[in-house]
């Protein structure tokens, strides 16, 4: 690779203040001051809090690949929770690169699989992956720079301590990695974020404020001084009342009389689930020479995630001698959205009854998205409890459209049941008898849910509601009838209901 004499002046400004000028050459991008601050800041532990559109992904991007252009054998490591969070900055460097013949000529590969990385010619790369249980998929290695994006989900600080150990040693040339931990995150409740927090903003109060090892900052989306105001309203009038602040404003959450604890959730949320989904979806196969190779996708296994919402979708195979519940809530709106359609579906051979399907529905202002998706699950669980929300409008769901469809299901209402339905969930909950995997959307409503529920987005615990409520009435598998519950919301005769759950259970 040949530099030219402008070539080499640039890349000789980065190190003294000159990133801005390397940025609007190579990449024609300005850093907002707060990006410009995180390329600078001298401290081997920043935590980043920002709200949705401040730029967070952007700005280690384009640290990682600066970096990456103007020090050899340099190593950034982007990881989260999910591969599809890690894999965000990937994509959005790889557009840039592949639009852009001024740094095309400085990379050497960019591959996807069987994870994202860009290798540039001075032998450094970045490489983009999930962090994996309490990161065991990245034990062993070393890094100069570790970025771990939507970092406040990962309630584990042992996560963040093995993170931490992989950031050592020397690169190939003989100089000192840089040794850098970066968290970027929406803030959230989970206490060691707080306490990292805390630790690097000025003016601490805490013991062990540490302003030589902790750098801390927050932007949020009206720091982005490219977003018009006009965009900045429609992103906040679509977010549910209790997301702005936390968001949009990047401010810590203070849930209040949540009916929910973070220790029980903690208890029933299941991260190994999540890292195995990801060796069903994207299972990656090491060769006794140590190269890696993407294996075979399991067929009926798969997870949906959107950007700043998180997953949506959530499916694992159906497997015989099972037996599974299902509980849903129609919707006609899109998620964060209250009023978005839900559908869940348990494993409830034993417990802890395990979601292994769940389907947070862009209805488009229609029910007919949500009606395909409960048709689905219908079809590939075969669940021998079929709780539905028939609250108000959604009645006329039960009464017209899925008699029409031939669709059974056990009607239950919030009016009438609410009490004894969030009971329900909450003994379950605080019992540990039921598990799912990191969902950001469920974390976020448990964690905000309160009695008075009104102004709430709240649909995904209503669905946990329906579920807990209904479930209490199946019986051991060796049992083929169970008595049904009563509820004056219900539209066919317990008689003829329980001989459709006799056909069921056989």
């Amino acid at each position: 690779m040949h530099l030219t004499s402008e070539d080499l002046k640039l890349f000789s400004t980065v190190p003294c203040g000159g990133y801005h000028l390397f940025t609007q050459a190579y990449y024609d991008w300005n850093p907002m001051k707060h990006q410009y601050v995180v390329y600078y800041a001298p401290q081997p532990n920043v935590t980043f809090v920002a709200g949705i559109g401040a730029g967070k992904t952007s700005a280690l991007g384009m640290l990682f690949l600066t970096r990456a252009l103007t020090i050899p054998y340099y190593r950034a490591l982007n990881t989260s929770i999910s591969s599809f969070q890690a894999n965000l900055m990937f994509e959005l460097l790889r557009g840039m690169i592949e639009s852009n013949t001024r740094i095309q000529r400085f990379i050497k590969e960019i591959r996807v699989k069987p994870y994202p990385k860009i290798t540039t010619h001075i032998n450094s790369y970045i490489a983009f992956m999930t962090v994996g249980f309490q990161a065991q998929g990245i034990r062993g290695s070393e890094w100069d720079e570790i970025n771990f994006d939507e970092g406040g989900y990962e309630r584990s600080e042992e996560t963040i301590i093995a993170l931490r150990g992989r950031l050592r040693g020397r690169r190939e040339d003989g100089t000192p990695r840089i040794a850098r931990l970066f968290v970027t995150t929406t803030p959230t409740d989970v206490p060691w974020l707080r306490k990292r927090w805390e630790r690097g903003i000025p003016d601490s109060k805490i013991e062990d404020y540490d302003p030589k090892s902790y750098f801390s900052l927050r932007a949020t989306l009206f720091d982005n001084v490219y977003i018009p105001d006009w965009q900045r309203e429609e992103i906040i009038k679509d977010m549910p009342a209790e997301m702005v602040k936390q968001e949009v404003m990047a401010e810590f959450p203070d849930w209040g009389e949540s009916e929910f604890s973070e220790e029980h959730i903690n208890a029933c949320e299941n991260p190994e689930l999540n890292a195995l989904m990801e060796h069903y979806t994207n299972p990656i196969v090491i060769h006794e020479d140590g190269s890696e190779t993407s294996g075979t996708p399991l067929k009926g296994a798969m997870v949906t995630e959107l950007p700043r919402i998180g997953v949506v979708r959530w499916e694992m195979p159906a497997e015989a001698g099972r037996i599974y519940a299902m509980a849903a809530d129609p919707g006609t709106a899109n998620p964060p959205k209250r009023n978005a359609g839900v559908v869940m579906v348990f494993d409830v051979t034993h417990k802890p009854y395990r979601m292994v399907f769940m389907h947070w529905v862009s209805g488009n202002g229609s029910y007919t998205p949500w009606l395909a998706t409960l048709k689905y699950a219908l079809e590939k669980y075969n669940p021998v409890v079929r709780g539905l929300d028939a609250t108000g409008p959604q009645k006329a769901i039960d009464e017209l459209v899925l008699e029409r469809e031939g669709i059974h299901v056990d009607s239950v209402t919030f009016s009438n049941d609410k009490t004894a339905m969030l009971n329900a969930l909450k003994l379950m909950v605080q019992n540990h008898e039921i598990e799912w995997p990191f969902i950001k959307g469920l974390r976020t409503q448990l964690r905000a849910y309160r009695r008075d529920d009104k102004d709430l987005a709240q649909d995904l615990v209503a669905t946990l509601m329906v579920f807990a409520y209904v479930v209490r009435f199946l019986q051991p598998k060796e049992v083929t009838t169970y008595q049904l519950p009563t509820s004056s919301s219900r539209t066919r005769t317990p008689g003829r209901r329980q001989q459709q759950f006799i056909r069921r259970a056989r």
